[in-house]
């Protein structure tokens, strides 16, 4: 059948995520309670009817896009952090945002409604006393959700918490419940939220898995080596390390040296390892969560380098000798280990130490957080972001006066000290880690973040010329001059190293928009100066048009950019909206007159600055900003409306109008609620993930491979349940379980055929024998299938009870040990092979490679395989990764791929990819486009 039926489903409104945790709802509501009573007792003040219509802002911001767009979820995220989580659809309390922006909104209207002064004018206490009464009512109803149970090992944060708590109690859940089950609205409202919530879950339980206390922990015990702790996390409620006791230490000094083998394991010196036992801490915290701890990901069962082997034991030292550390993967060391160990088989190798430099997954990247190391300097972009809304305040205090300099003073104070702990950091991982910072100067990405250090120094001096004019110019002086020789190498490495497309990116204009800013700057210091500016407005405009123009190409024509690369489109609103500022304050340095009455172009420059900001405004609408948890790189967005804001005031100096005025402030209040925004969630991630100071992640086409790694985990976990309630007399667990032991058995097929026929013979080309012992893993573990497999087929076609029940044993007898193998493979490949074609092949290599697995396995199973992939892996973005990489490789065949996805998801699945790869609708399907 050609044509295929639509997907009915439904979900929350616009950008409300399908589920929340409800403990961030009540600390929510605990400070609408406080702003609510704040507004009664402060009634008359006009800045409290501010922080009432600023409240109902946020329940705006609540009611599109959930608490990651709102402040007071943001703040109530760091302290719900403490509290055992509890996860609730989220269309009720999309609703219950509604209700508060009622209340909120009501509320506001008659607070200004009163007028001025104690009593108001005329009736004005009339509308102050509804305004009070609405308020009191919105207090009360958010007051009985603001409830919470102690956490564990009770705080006085915790106890003050219980005790302002009330119910418990969402009175907008309890309406929205009513009216579903009146049928006003479709109970299908939950589908998403069902669909997702073990995805959910599954993300959740990775960040508390390692807080910031306990990984800092880990850091600061590498950095002394002579103190060896042993420690447990207890990570219900992201609790920090604790230390073991001298009793609990002895008792592991009895039983250290046991391995999977029952030899003692020494290290290379001679001397015995101390091991723990912290499978049993993480078998107690499963038990807590209903998780199983054998089918924890790589990620979770290695911390710091060590294996938990099949004995769950694990092995721990806070820091390898020196000479034991290596540095990046290096093959001629993997070759020399390996030909130590001939004579073993391939199980042995994954009871081999993994060293410091070995390539990590996803999961593992968050054990190397080390601030120095790890300092990139695409966190530059930060103190960039503060400084310059510190530049659009004194804008708008020259602009507009009386706004004061206590705004951008305070703002510049805190991006210079932010700039001057990051810039000493990096100074120290110039002398620490060299090679790093030389791989950030070569990178395509990072390397044009170098001129953030001269744009940061130039906004400094922008700053402080009024004050401190002679200093202002010492750092113009040093930075500009700096900044012209960075664009200079941009430019000069397009014709001294070769580019490809798929390297361009709107961050290459970075250097052009640092040379406007010291065009900007210049004639502010001296009106002498306004000649100097013209090299660099010159030079920069010179090649931001060309710049423009290819990464305009590369975003329209080639793979859509990754998620953390998407803010740098707002490069575009940001070098536009500098060269107008730049030429304005040229020309008013050098004529002094009104630059804008010269000629056309300013005028055309600003009104091009405004149509970006409304094309990138209405791709944000689709979705296409945001899309990902918030990254550093969400500090991208902050700059560039910076600069809108300046052009705009400055626009509005010059040619007055209201409705300028009026974008003016817009802009400006903007900006710094983004940047209030990003510094809230980045306080999040330090408390939460610990996913600053970590190695980039990374992928490519052949990267799908590792993530049906991941769906394999997940489908096995499922084999295991299934397995325990498997039942020779219950003929729908026998089904069940078939399904998904067939499905495995496919996968794990065709998956070995792929690495052993295409990708292992490729990369033995490159470096001979690195693949050898694999080739033996992949026999074995099709031998143990095709027992298993066995089995099954002798519970599918017995005549009696006896032998149905005797195949049942079989097979559970067969399951941990089979689970065991395949997981031990899945870890040795991820660890010493999945990293090669990403670090020693170009991407034109892992596209040819991955049209070649896709070719050697037929259509008819691919429409099996592909499905179960999306279904077994546990995230999202894992999910639609796997598009990506498809479609990066084969675009042509994107709606082939979709059509197997469409086929083999339920209908919110289908949604929610189809917002990350819109390209794979098939024909006939809302959002088809035709491939050209």
């Amino acid at each position: 059948m050609l044509c295929r039926s639509p997907k009915a489903w439904s979900g929350p409104l616009f950008w409300f995520p399908a589920n929340v945790n409800a403990v961030n709802a009540r600390f929510t509501a605990l400070q609408v309670v406080v702003v609510s009573i704040l507004g009664i007792i402060f009634r008359y003040n006009e800045i409290m009817r501010y922080a009432i219509a600023g409240m109902c802002a946020d329940f705006i911001l609540r009611l599109f896009a959930g608490g990651r767009a709102s402040i007071q979820g943001t703040i109530a995220e760091l302290f719900s952090y403490y509290f055992k989580r509890e996860m609730v659809a989220g269309p009720p309390k999309q609703f219950a945002a509604f209700c508060g922006i009622m209340f909120s909104g009501l509320a506001t209207l008659f607070l200004f409604l009163g007028g001025e002064g104690e009593y108001g004018a005329g009736d004005g206490e009339g509308f102050f006393i509804t305004g009070q009464i609405i308020l009191g009512a919105l207090a009360v109803a958010a007051g009985m959700e603001a409830h919470f149970a102690p956490p564990p090992n009770s705080t006085l944060l915790g106890m003050i918490a219980h005790r302002l708590g009330v119910f418990g109690f969402c009175a907008g859940c309890m309406m929205f419940t009513m009216a579903v089950k009146l049928k006003l609205v479709s109970h299908h409202v939950f589908d998403i939220c069902e669909d997702s919530l073990d995805e959910t879950e599954e993300a959740l339980a990775e960040e508390r898995s390692w807080p910031i206390g306990s990984v800092v922990f880990s850091w600061l015990c590498d950095k002394c080596p002579p103190f060896k702790v042993f420690i447990f996390f207890d990570n219900s409620h992201g609790g920090a390390p604790k230390a073991k006791s001298k009793k609990e230490d002895s008792e592991m000094d009895e039983r250290s040296g046991s391995g999977r083998d029952g030899e003692k394991g020494k290290d290379k010196g001679g001397e015995a390892q101390e091991e723990i036992d912290g499978w049993s801490d993480l078998e107690s915290e499963d038990k807590k969560r209903g998780t199983d701890s054998t089918r924890r990901s790589l990620g979770q069962r290695i911390w710091r380098g060590k294996l938990l082997d099949g004995k769950k034991q694990a092995t721990f030292e806070p820091k390898f000798k020196e000479k034991e550390v290596k540095e990046i993967i290096n093959l001629t060391y993997k070759e020399q280990e390996l030909e130590g160990l001939e004579k073993n088989d391939g199980r042995k190798l994954h009871e081999r130490r993994v060293v410091l430099g070995t390539p990590h997954t996803e999961e593992m990247i968050r054990y190397e957080w080390n601030p120095i190391r790890n300092m990139k300097i695409t966190y530059m972009g930060v103190p960039m972001g503060i400084l310059g809304m510190a530049a659009a305040w004194r804008v708008c205090d020259a602009v507009f006066a009386g706004t004061g300099k206590g705004w951008w003073a305070t703002f510049g104070i805190a991006g210079a000290a932010l700039l001057l702990l990051f810039a000493v950091m990096y100074l120290v991982k110039m002398f620490l880690y060299p090679r790093k910072v030389l791989s950030e100067w070569d990178c395509p990405i990072q390397g044009p973040f170098f001129s953030a250090v001269t744009i940061d120094i130039l906004l400094l001096s922008f700053l402080i010329e009024s004050d401190h004019n002679d200093l202002a110019k010492v750092l113009f002086w040093i930075a500009a001059p700096v900044q012209l020789f960075l664009g200079v190498n941009a430019v000069a490495r397009w014709a001294l190293v070769p580019h490809y497309i798929e390297t361009i990116n709107p961050n290459w204009m970075i250097p052009v928009v640092g040379n406007l800013v010291a065009a900007l700057v210049a004639p502010r210091l001296d009106d002498g100066y306004d000649e100097v500016a013209w090299l660099w407005y010159g030079f920069a405009i010179l090649y931001w048009i060309p710049l423009f123009v290819m990464s305009v190409l590369r975003v329209t024509t080639r793979e859509a950019l990754d998620d953390r690369l998407t803010s740098s489109l707002f490069v575009w609103l940001a070098a536009i909206s500098v060269a107008c500022s730049s030429y304005v304050a040229i020309k008013a340095a050098n004529c002094h007159c009104d630059p804008w009455e010269l000629d056309y172009y300013p005028r055309m420059l600003y009104f091009a600055a405004v149509g970006i900001f409304l094309v990138l405004a209405y791709m944000t609408l689709h979705h296409y900003f945001g899309r990902n948890r918030f990254e550093m790189s969400y500090w991208g967005y902050t700059f560039p409306l910076a600069t809108l804001s300046m052009v705009t005031m400055d626009y509005y100096q010059l040619v007055g109008s209201g409705l300028l005025k009026a974008l003016s402030w817009m802009s400006l209040i903007l900006v710094t609620f983004v940047v209030a925004m990003c510094a809230l969630h980045t306080l999040v991630l330090l408390q939460k993930r610990a996913d600053l100071f970590v190695p980039n992640e990374k992928w490519g086409p052949l990267s799908f491979m590792k993530i049906i790694h991941f769906a394999l985990r997940g489908a096995t976990k499922k084999l295991e349940r299934f397995g325990r309630f498997l039942d020779a007399d219950d003929e729908r667990s026998i089904v069940r379980f078939v399904r998904i032991f067939k499905s495995i058995h496919m996968m794990h097929a065709e998956h070995s055929q792929h690495e052993e026929q295409i990708l292992y013979p490729f990369f033995n080309s490159y470096f001979p024998g690195y693949c050898r012992f694999v080739g033996k893993e992949h026999t074995e573990g099709e031998h143990e299938l095709a027992e298993a497999a066995s089995a099954v087929e002798s519970l599918l076609h017995s005549d009696s009870a006896g032998q149905r029940a005797s195949a049942v044993q079989d097979l559970k007898k067969m399951l941990p040990t089979l689970i065991e193998h395949l997981i031990e493979h899945l870890d040795y490949e991820e660890l010493y092979v999945n990293h090669v074609p990403k670090k020693y092949f170009n991407p034109k290599i892992t596209r040819k490679l991955t049209r070649q697995i896709w070719e050697s396995t037929s259509a008819e199973k691919w429409a099996v395989l592909v499905p179960f992939v999306i279904n077994f892996s546990p995230l999202l973005g894992q999910k639609a990764r796997f598009l990506r990489c498809l479609r990066w490789a084969m675009p042509e065949r994107i709606q082939q791929v979709g059509g197997m996805v469409y086929d083999g998801v339920s209908p919110t699945m289908w949604q929610r990819l189809t917002k990350f790869v819109p390209e794979m609708a098939p024909r006939g399907v809302f959002g088809w486009t035709r491939y050209y």
